[in-house]
């Protein structure tokens, strides 16, 4: 299928493969919006703006600034799977150690709660059943919701020091230490894949809102299909008319330890086409250059453990609200 513009037919076609070493090779086309809707439509559920769980799948899109977390987990041999669209903006003061523990106390009051509402889960319900536990975060920018990364960061490998601070710090909630135990060596987190307009882009939109300065960064879809154990993500482009996905990646779930499935798949053929159309807009295609700025390796780069572990002791007293750079701008998505 070739690159085009928007198009109301449904007609398509998507190519891809059963084994992640030929899927790095092979182009998955979705390339019109008609496409890229009908691909999210297959999801039973549709995240936005509230978390939700499915026990088929699961989607959002629109992932910009915004964070994603993704659970899987299986409940009485039942596979489900929570997605959480972040868009809050959390304490940049807040130590690592804290973040974390409010993040996954929210994880645990969300699916406590969208399990006995919409699963009708028996009663008492114990969080303790729930099992098979593993984590995925992605989403953001470089500079935006770093600090989620690093609270989620302190997760994918279990250290001592880290684990005596969390099981301290959640002494007194044990659905959470239940959680961070599971997810000890169970956490997945992506690098960012967007980036954060500047203050000179996003006064040259309000005062110029011509076709080229309107031209957002690319965001992030997710397709979660938790009885496959499989997802897909896409780093979506919409440059004027022209709608891509600039680079896509297929996860096998059951092989969350195999590192060489994290790598984004660029989606050449589309690309070159989309930047000979382009030849004539120079504008346009200053645009989709600065989007295709993507590290092929997908998988986020920790800071060192001990760095955040010294910083949590320097602010162990302090920065407790979690909300409290809520009020600042944020303006991407």
């Amino acid at each position: 299928m070739s690159l085009e513009k928007a198009s109301s037919s449904s007609s398509h076609q998507y190519k891809t493969a059963s084994d992640t070493n030929t899927a790095r090779n092979t182009d998955i086309q979705i390339d019109t919006q008609a496409t890229y809707d009908e691909f999210l439509k297959s999801s039973e559920v549709f995240v936005n703006e509230e978390p939700d769980i499915s026990n088929t799948t699961i989607s959002t899109n629109g992932l910009s600034t915004c964070s994603f977390f993704l659970i899987n987990f299986y409940l009485e041999d039942n596979p489900y799977c929570l997605l959480i669209h972040h868009e809050k903006l959390c304490n940049s003061k807040m130590s690592a150690p804290h973040l974390l523990t409010h993040l996954l106390d929210d994880i645990v009051y969300h699916i406590k709660k969208i399990l006995r509402k919409k699963f009708d889960v028996q009663q008492p319900f114990k969080f303790t059943n729930i099992k098979n536990i593993n984590l995925l975060v992605g989403g953001g920018t470089p500079t935006e919701h770093n600090n989620i990364r690093e609270a989620f960061g302190l997760l994918i490998t279990r250290n001592q020091s880290t684990s005596d601070i969390l099981l301290n710090l959640l002494k007194q909630n044990q659905d959470c230490e239940y959680l961070v135990n599971k997810l000890f060596n169970h956490t997945t987190i992506f690098s960012p894949t967007s980036y954060f307009q500047s203050v000179k882009e996003l006064d040259e939109q309000r005062k110029n809102p011509n076709k080229i300065n309107c031209i957002p960064p690319p965001d992030l879809w997710l397709l979660n299909n938790c009885q496959k154990k499989e997802y897909y993500l896409g780093i979506r482009w919409d440059g004027n008319n022209y709608h891509i996905d600039l680079a896509l990646m297929k996860i096998d779930t059951s092989k969350l330890h195999d590192v060489n499935q994290y790598q984004w798949q660029y989606q050449i053929n589309q690309i070159g086409i989309l930047k000979n159309s382009l030849s004539n807009e120079p504008g346009i295609l200053e645009k989709l250059q600065k989007a295709l700025c993507i590290n092929p390796n997908a998988l986020y780069i920790l800071p060192s453990v001990s760095e955040l572990i010294d910083y949590y002791w320097q602010r162990a007293p302090y920065n407790d609200d979690i909300d409290e750079d809520e009020d600042e701008d944020d303006t991407n998505d």
